[in-house]
C-alpha cells in the first residue's frame, strides 16, 4: 500500500516539474495560447461524447475502406464490429480513421453482404465471369453460388472479393445492348424456347435446363408424338445446336412487364405475404403479415394462426396483393339446419379457391376428429362470412403498399382525371358549337328567311360575283330575280343527320360523365382510405372497359359529324353564302385557338363558324384517340408513359386514313353538285362513303390490337404472383374437387397461361386475323386500293393527288401488315393461333389486377 502510494507521489511530481518547465519556457506565448487549448480539449471532449455503441460508423482496414458498429469505445481507439460479418471485429482502430456513417457512403462502399437468392456476377479462379444465384452464406461472409447457365453446377466458398450484385436495371441495360449488337440476348436456363430435333424439321416447345461450354443447349420438352398409352412423358433433348433453338417472340415483353410489376412489389411492413416453411423435409407454404423489418433486412411474421416468427430470410418471402387468396387461415360463419332452426357456426378453414368476381370462395375445413384424413370442401362461401383475426376479407389495406405502388396510384388517378376531364370539355365544346351551327341554318328550309339573308350579304361583293358567275345563274345579276330553285332545299338532309349526332354525343357526355366520376371518386376513396373494396374494384373494372368502348363509338360519331359539317359548307357555298370552296376538314386543326371564337350573329358569319367547330372537332379527334390508346393499352403508370409514343403515331395512322377518306367525300360532293347541279346521292358519293366505312373499320381494328395488348399486360401483371399454392390450387380445380365452377375458371387459368407463353406479337397477330372477321379486313384495304383510283381518274371530280397517295401508302402497310399476319398464324403458328382464338371464345371474366 505505501509503495503504490509513493509511486503516485513520484508521477504526480514529474507531471508538476513537467508543467513548470513548460511554463518557463513559453512565458507569455503559452499565456496566450490558454484560450486556445482549452478550445481544443472542449472540441475533443464533444468528439469523444459524440461516439455511441452500435453506431453506423465508415473505417479503414489495410487501406480498403468498410462499414460496421462500434462495440467498445475508449479514449483514443474503439472496436468496430464489421457488417460483412458479423463474427469479425477490427480491435484497437484510432478515431482518425472512424467517420459516422452517412447516406453518400452507400453509393462509395462496396457490397460486402449479399442476401440469399440473390443475382450475382463472380470470378472463378481461372478469370472467367459466370452470373448465379447465392444459395448459401457461411460464417466466414463466402457464399455458395448456382450458375444461371447451369443449375446443377454450384459454385462453393466464394469470396465477396470476387463477387459483385447485378441489379434489375443492370441485367435490363446489358440485355438491350445484347440486342442492338448480336440481334437478341443469350437463352439461359429457364427460358422458353422452340427446337428442332436432327430428325425432324418439326419446331417444339421447350425450356433449357443447360447451357452447354460448347454453345449448345440441352432442353426439356414433353413429346406429344408418342401414343396415348404411353403418355406424354418429358424428355430431355442433348446438345442441341444454337442454328435449332430460337427464342419465342413474347418473351423479352413478357420480361419486361414482370421486371416493372416485382419492382412495385417490395417487401414493407404490413405487407400480406407468403412464407416458404419445411415440415417434414418438404416445402410447405402458409400466409402471414410482415410485422416488422430489422436492421440486418431481416423480416418479423406473423402467421394467420397468430404465431410470430422474427428474423426471417427476405428469401423465404413472397408478396402478396390481397389477404383474400388461396392458403389463408380464416374463420366463417357456416350456416346450419337443427330442426328447422337456422343458426350460424363459426368454423375455422383455409382458402381453398377463390372465385374471379370475388364474392364466394371455396373453404378447406379439416376434421376435428380426424385429423389426419382429408378436408373437405365447402364451395360457394360468401365472403362476407369470412374474418381474419376479426377483420373482413372484402377490403384489402394500402398500408403495405410501397412507395412506388402508392406513387402508381396517384399517377393514374391524376391521368385518369385529367384526361376523362379534357375529353368531356372538349366534347362540351363540340356540342356548343354543332348546336350554335343548328340554329344558323335552321330555317334554311323558310324562303322568307332566304330572302332576308341574301338581303343581309348583299354588299358583298364576293356574293355578288358568286351569284353573276354561277353556272347555273347566267344573265341573272340580281338577287331579286333569284329563282326559287337556287334557295336551299325544302330537306336539308345534312341538317337533320346533325341533329341526331348532337343528341347521340350529349348521351355519350352524360354516360361518360357519370361513369368517369363514379370511377374517380372510388379511387380516390381508396386513396384516402387507404383500403380497397374488391367486389367494387372488380365492377370498376368492367365499367372501366364499357366506358372505353363508349368513348370510342363517340369518336366514330364525332368524325360522322365532320361529314355534316362539310355538306352543309359544301350546300351553302352553292348557294353563295358562304366561300364555294370545299370546307377542308384538316387546315387549322392545330391552330383552331387563334380563330376568334366570338363569332357574331347572322347567317353570313356560319362559315367562319363551320371551320370553328371543324378544327375543334378535329383536335378533339386526334386528342381523344391518342388518350384512350394510352389508357387502354395498360393499368400501369410506366408502361402508360412507354406506351404514349406508339400511341402518338398509331393516332396520326389512322386519322390520317380517316381525314383523307372523309375530306374526299366532301370533294366528290362538292364537284358534283357545281358541276351537275344535283343534291343527291350518285355512285361516286357511296364510292367515298365506302372509303369512310373501310377506313372506320380499320381505325377499329387498330384500337382492338391496343386492347389486346392491354390485356396481356393485365395478364402479365395478375400471374407474375402465382406460387406454388395457386399451382396446387388449380391442379386441384381442374380435377373437379372445388366445384364446377371452379372447374371451369381453373381451365380459363390454364388457357391464359399458354397465352403468356405465345406472347404478345402472336395475340397481336390473331387480333389481326380474327377468323372470317379477317375478311371484312381485307375488302376494307382492297376496296381503298380500288376506289381511290377509280374517283381519282373520273374527269369531273377533282381529287388531289395527295389524297391518293396518302390512302394507297398507308392501304398497302395495311395489306403487309395483314399478309404477315396471317401467314404466321394459319401458316407458321396455327397452334397458337387455335389457342388464342379458343382463349378470346372463353374469356368471360378478365382477372382481377389490384393497382
Amino acid at each position: 500500500m505505501d509503495a503504490a502510494r509513493n509511486n503516485f507521489t513520484v508521477r504526480l511530481g514529474q507531471k508538476v516539474e513537467a508543467k513548470k518547465t513548460n511554463d518557463e519556457v513559453g512565458g507569455e506565448d503559452s499565456s496566450s495560447d490558454t484560450g486556445k487549448s482549452k478550445r481544443s480539449v472542449d472540441a475533443a471532449v464533444v468528439k469523444k461524447a459524440s461516439w455511441h455503441k452500435q453506431q453506423a460508423v465508415v473505417f479503414h482496414v489495410n487501406n480498403v475502406q468498410k462499414s460496421g458498429r462500434l462495440t467498445a469505445i475508449r479514449d483514443d481507439d474503439c472496436d468496430i464490429q464489421h457488417d460483412s460479418d458479423k463474427d469479425h471485429e477490427s480491435t484497437n482502430v484510432p478515431f482518425t480513421d472512424v467517420r459516422a456513417l452517412r447516406w453518400w457512403h452507400r453509393w462509395t462502399l462496396p457490397t460486402t453482404r449479399f442476401e440469399i437468392q440473390a443475382n450475382v456476377r463472380y470470378v472463378d479462379a481461372k478469370g472467367r465471369a459466370h452470373d448465379g444465384v447465392i444459395t448459401k452464406r457461411h460464417r466466414d461472409n463466402s457464399y455458395d453460388i448456382r450458375h444461371v447457365s447451369d443449375a446443377e453446377t454450384e459454385a462453393q466458398h466464394v469470396a465477396v472479393s470476387d463477387m459483385q450484385s447485378l441489379s434489375v436495371w443492370s441485367q435490363a441495360i446489358e440485355s438491350l445492348g445484347r440486342v442492338a449488337l448480336f440481334n437478341g440476348a443469350p437463352l439461359a436456363v429457364g427460358a422458353s424456347v422452340e427446337f428442332q430435333l436432327e430428325d425432324s424439321s418439326k419446331w417444339r416447345a421447350g425450356t433449357i435446363c443447360k447451357v452447354r461450354q460448347d454453345g449448345k443447349y440441352n432442353i426439356e420438352y414433353t413429346d406429344n408424338d408418342d401414343d396415348e398409352e404411353e403418355g406424354h412423358d418429358k424428355k430431355v433433348a442433348m446438345k442441341v445446336p444454337s442454328i435449332r433453338v430460337r427464342r419465342r417472340q413474347s418473351s423479352s415483353w413478357t420480361r419486361a412487364m414482370l421486371m416493372l410489376a416485382s419492382g412495385s412489389l417490395t417487401l414493407q411492413d404490413g405487407m400480406r405475404v407468403e412464407i416458404t416453411c419445411i415440415k417434414d423435409e418438404m416445402e410447405v407454404f402458409q400466409r402471414g403479415e410482415i410485422v416488422r423489418t430489422h436492421a440486418d433486412e431481416t423480416k418479423t411474421i406473423r402467421y394467420d394462426d397468430g404465431k410470430i416468427e422474427k428474423h426471417v430470410l427476405p428469401s423465404r418471402l413472397r408478396p402478396l396483393t390481397t389477404t383474400l387468396c388461396v392458403g389463408t387461415l380464416v374463420e366463417a360463419s357456416m350456416e346450419t339446419t337443427h330442426a328447422a332452426l337456422k343458426c350460424t357456426a363459426p368454423m375455422q378453414g383455409t382458402i381453398a379457391w377463390v372465385h374471379r368476381d370475388l364474392k364466394r370462395v371455396v373453404l378447406a375445413i379439416p376434421d376435428e376428429k380426424h385429423p389426419d384424413q382429408e378436408s373437405r370442401y365447402c364451395p360457394d362461401v360468401p365472403v362476407e362470412a369470412l374474418r381474419l383475426q376479426g377483420n373482413r376479407l372484402d377490403t384489402t389495406s394500402l398500408h403495405g403498399y410501397s412507395v412506388w405502388r402508392n406513387l402508381n396510384m396517384l399517377a393514374n388517378l391524376a391521368l385518369d382525371a385529367v384526361v376523362y376531364g379534357w375529353y368531356l370539355l372538349g366534347l362540351g365544346n363540340e356540342i356548343a358549337l354543332s348546336v350554335d351551327v343548328l340554329e344558323r341554318v335552321g330555317n334554311g328550309h323558310n324562303d322568307a328567311a332566304m330572302q332576308a339573308w341574301y338581303k343581309s350579304v348583299a354588299v358583298d361583293p364576293a356574293v355578288v360575283e358568286c351569284l353573276i358567275t354561277h353556272p347555273f345563274l347566267k344573265d341573272k345579276p340580281t338577287l331579286a330575280q333569284t329563282p326559287p330553285y337556287l334557295l336551299l332545299p325544302e330537306v336539308m338532309m345534312a341538317w337533320y343527320w346533325l341533329i341526331v349526332l348532337v343528341c347521340l354525343k350529349a348521351l355519350a357526355f352524360a354516360y361518360i360523365f357519370v361513369r368517369a366520376l363514379r370511377l374517380l371518386v372510388h379511387t380516390g376513396n381508396s386513396i384516402v382510405l387507404r383500403s380497397i373494396h374488391l367486389q367494387r374494384h372488380v365492377q370498376d373494372q368492367l365499367h372501366q372497359t364499357h366506358l372505353w368502348r363508349c368513348m370510342f363509338g363517340e369518336l366514330v360519331v364525332s368524325s360522322a359529324t365532320l361529314l355534316c359539317f362539310g355538306s352543309l359548307s359544301t350546300t351553302l357555298g352553292y348557294h353563295c353564302l358562304v366561300d364555294r370552296r370545299p370546307l377542308d376538314l384538316t387546315n387549322n386543326t392545330f391552330r383552331f385557338s387563334s380563330v376568334d371564337s366570338r363569332i357574331p350573329s347572322g347567317y353570313s358569319y356560319v362559315g367562319l363558324l363551320l371551320a370553328q367547330v371543324t378544327a375543334t372537332t378535329t383536335f378533339n379527334l386526334y386528342r381523344g384517340l391518342c388518350f384512350l390508346l394510352v389508357l387502354v393499352a395498360s393499368s400501369n403508370f410506366a408502361v402508360r408513359a412507354v406506351m404514349m409514343i406508339p400511341s402518338i403515331a398509331m393516332t396520326a395512322f389512322a386519322w390520317a386514313l380517316a381525314l383523307t377518306s372523309m375530306q374526299m367525300f366532301v370533294s366528290v360532293q362538292h364537284d358534283v353538285l357545281w358541276r351537275a347541279g344535283y343534291f343527291g346521292l350518285t355512285l361516286l358519293h357511296d364510292m367515298a362513303l365506302g372509303c369512310i366505312a373501310a377506313a372506320t373499320w380499320l381505325t377499329f381494328v387498330l384500337f382492338q390490337v391496343f386492347r389486346t395488348v392491354g390485356d396481356y399486360n393485365r395478364l402479365v401483371g395478375a400471374y407474375h404472383l402465382r406460387g406454388a399454392a395457386d399451382q396446387v390450387a388449380v391442379k386441384q380445380a381442374e380435377e373437379g374437387m372445388l366445384g364446377g365452377h371452379a372447374q371451369e375458371e381453373a381451365l380459363q387459368i390454364r388457357t391464359e397461361e399458354a397465352q403468356i407463353q405465345v406472347g404478345v406479337v402472336q395475340a397481336i397477330y390473331a387480333t389481326l386475323v380474327p377468323g372470317i372477321g379477317l375478311f371484312a379486313t381485307v375488302v376494307a384495304v382492297l376496296w381503298l386500293l380500288v376506289a381511290v383510283p377509280m374517283l381519282h381518274s373520273e374527269s369531273h371530280i377533282d381529287i388531289p393527288n395527295w389524297m391518293v397517295s396518302t390512302t394507297v401508302n398507308l392501304a398497302c402497310i395495311w395489306l403487309v401488315a395483314l399478309a404477315r399476319a396471317t401467314f404466321m398464324s394459319c401458316c407458321k403458328e396455327r397452334t397458337s393461333w387455335k389457342l388464342l382464338r379458343q382463349g378470346q371464345a372463353q374469356q368471360a371474366r378478365p382477372p382481377v389486377l389490384l393497382p
